[in-house]
């Protein structure tokens, strides 16, 4: 099975993202942190910590990767933020290089075929969040806002 990133509810990731940006780096990416200076609680705050490992902003440990500090500048930010995308759904393009251009009925497909989870709208919610305009292949060339 892939390891693409899977929420079963995706609706905290813009709200971590936005709040990476702003709060300090911290030695760990913890669930503390998360849920403490990223105010996401419960279980969701678990979600996410698992969330920004699988996107390449955290070692396994939670140590916060050069892509996190790059994603938290104004001049590297989108670069980090395409980056983090790569990581995440580079398998899903291995089985087709046209995912972003594919419907939401094909993504879910996908997804479920992949990973054996159901797509709930996440890979298309972070493409609108980033400020994809286009996305020509997971591994070639990403344009952003």
């Amino acid at each position: 099975m892939s390891k693409v990133p899977y929420l079963a509810s995706p609706g905290n990731v813009s709200k971590a993202l936005s709040k990476i940006k702003v709060v300090a780096t911290p030695p760990r990416v913890s669930q503390d942190f998360v849920k403490t200076k990223l105010g996401i609680t419960g279980s969701s705050g678990d979600q996410i910590t698992s969330f920004l490992k699988r996107i390449g902003f955290a070692e396994s440990d939670g140590t916060p990767t050069e892509l996190y500090r790059a994603y938290r500048t104004s001049d590297k930010g989108g670069w980090a933020a395409a980056q983090a995308f790569r990581v995440a759904y580079g398998p899903l393009y291995e089985y087709n290089e046209y995912l972003h251009d594919c419907d939401d009925s094909e993504i879910k497909d996908l997804v479920i075929r992949h990973t054996g989870l159901d797509s709930n709208g996440l890979f298309r919610g972070l493409c609108g969040w980033l400020g994809f305009r286009s996305f020509a292949c997971g591994t070639r060339c990403c344009a952003v806002g």
